[in-house]
């Protein structure tokens, strides 16, 4: 046989280096999805067609109390008998619709959902089985409330950040972050007012996470299984407003729906109605909701017949609404009615000591969901912290997500930032700060190097001695900067700093 040329050679060894190549990609994605799994704090279980368990994780283990070994190969009827449950289950076909379910587990609530993962033909490849353990979040929020009164008392950074995270992780929240004693005080606030059934009104500038707050109350409070439904006052238009929060019945005005329209109120009912932007509604429809505040009833467009509902509200707004009732735009006893519970939530120039974390934190999401490994300058975030963010932790998210898209190269730099940050603040930046920039094209590349990795390895120092503190694992602070937890244990050892665990 002639043995193969050289350029067959050649072809044979590059498709060789790509199935290696594309091997150690499948190897390093099914790590990460093991990661993953294992590391939610919500119990997961992967769920066949035929309704057999595949997999499930860690936190599955410990909310049914069942090893991995006992559940795999069983049916989620089999599971629920071994665990003592024999109420109500989730649907015995996972063909049937998402479901979900409160089932009470050796003393504990938990909440159970079912999700199906379809192919494009529509038929059912596999479900999720998700479980939360409310008892868990009841028990968070008891501690937490017990240090309440600490919490709105002088600021103390390290106090309660590490369960004020876990009851967000807990409660479904886990990307908003405890990063200082401003939010500390928002969420240790919002955990207080949930267990009390009034109305809460949070007052804040576009971007602060008002809705991320709301949502909060509605998931620590009794009313967490129910519906969380949401309205923003300022996105429709006034004509539709009644109908959207009240119904109407079939045929009550030209282009509504033939058989008539629940309204968000009713489908709120048992849970929560969060009306964000309550200063944008007008006189008319401030009338009804007051009303309905006070007798609890509604009628909806084209009816006779009340429904009496209940519903909490929670209302959220950016404008000064005693300045609109001096200006005749409010209703001064609709205020009254809403801040029974008032909460403010400040805006990020008022705590610029949060920034860095939350780039940093928004820097990990999103180079996990773009691939890249970007990093931030020390420069750079010398420069978001002197920047006013009018767009507040929403703006400071879409420009990280924008910088990790558009940067240069691995580090982002001052060059990389948009001209709507960098020119306004030019000036906050230091002597050393320009004689970096200025030197960076005329000095030799080893020694640019050399300064540029003492500056990032300063600026990673600072970053790691302020989280370590509030941080119990290696893991917790993985998740507070972004990096993974081998990562954080090396710069740990290299920079000699301590956990506070």
């Amino acid at each position: 046989m002639a043995k193969p040329s050289p350029d067959v050679k050649s072809v044979a060894g590059g498709v060789g280096a790509t199935v290696e190549k594309c091997e150690g990609l499948l190897e390093e994605s099914r790590r990460l999805r093991n990661l993953i799994f294992d590391s939610s704090a919500e119990g997961m279980a992967i769920i066949s067609a035929d309704g057999r368990i595949l997999d499930v994780n860690r936190s599955y283990e410990r909310i049914l109390g069942q090893k991995r070994f006992e559940v795999v190969g069983k049916t989620a009827m089999e599971i629920s008998l071994a665990t003592g449950y024999r109420g109500p289950w989730l649907p015995k076909d996972v063909a049937s619709d998402p479901a979900a379910t409160l089932v009470n587990i050796r003393g504990e609530t938990v909440l159970m959902a079912l999700n199906v993962d379809r192919d494009e033909h529509g038929a059912v490849c596999h479900a999720i089985l998700t479980l939360n353990n409310l008892s868990r979040i009841e028990y968070l929020k008891d501690q937490l409330e017990r240090s309440a009164g600490r919490a709105f008392g002088p600021p103390q950074p390290d106090q309660g950040l590490h369960q004020l995270q876990e009851v967000l992780n807990a409660a479904g929240l886990g990307e908003a972050l405890v990063a200082g004693p401003a939010t500390q005080r928002v969420f240790a606030a919002a955990a207080q007012v949930a267990t009390h059934d009034a109305t809460v009104l949070l007052c804040g500038e576009t971007g602060t996470g008002k809705g991320v707050v709301a949502k909060l109350i509605h998931r620590l409070s009794r009313r967490r299984g129910k519906p969380f439904v949401e309205l923003n006052c300022g996105a429709i238009p006034e004509a539709l407003v009644e109908a959207e929060l009240f119904g109407y019945q079939p045929g009550t005005f030209t282009g509504s729906v033939r058989g008539g329209k629940r309204g968000l109120l009713e489908l709120a009912h048992c849970g929560t109605l969060f009306l964000d932007e309550i200063g944008e509604l007008q006189a008319h429809s401030q009338v009804k909701l007051l009303k309905f505040l006070d007798d609890k009833v509604i009628l909806p467009l084209g009816s006779t017949s009340p429904k009496a509902l209940d519903v909490r509200i929670i209302a959220a707004t950016n404008a000064d609404l005693r300045k609109l009732i001096r200006q005749g735009r409010f209703r001064e006893d609709l205020l009254y009615r809403l801040e029974v519970m008032p909460i403010s939530i400040p805006s990020l120039r008022e705590r610029p000591e949060e920034i860095a974390p939350l780039a940093q934190r928004f820097l990990g999401k999103f180079n996990e969901e773009f691939g890249e490994e970007r990093i931030l300058s020390p420069e750079v975030l010398k420069v978001l912290q002197g920047y006013d963010f009018p767009g507040n932790v929403r703006e400071l998210r879409n420009l990280i997500a924008q910088l990790v898209v558009s940067a240069r190269a691995a580090e982002i730099r001052i060059d990389d930032l948009p001209d709507s940050v960098f020119p306004e603040h030019r000036q906050h930046l230091t002597r050393s700060d320009a004689v970096v920039q200025d030197t960076r094209s005329t000095r030799p590349a080893w020694e640019r190097t050399q300064h540029l990795r003492k500056y990032l390895e300063e600026g990673e120092r600072s970053i790691l001695e302020r989280l370590a503190p509030e941080c119990r694992s290696a893991r917790e602070l993985a998740r507070r900067t972004g990096l993974h937890h081998s990562v954080v244990l090396r710069k740990l050892r290299k920079y000699d700093i301590q956990l506070s665990g």
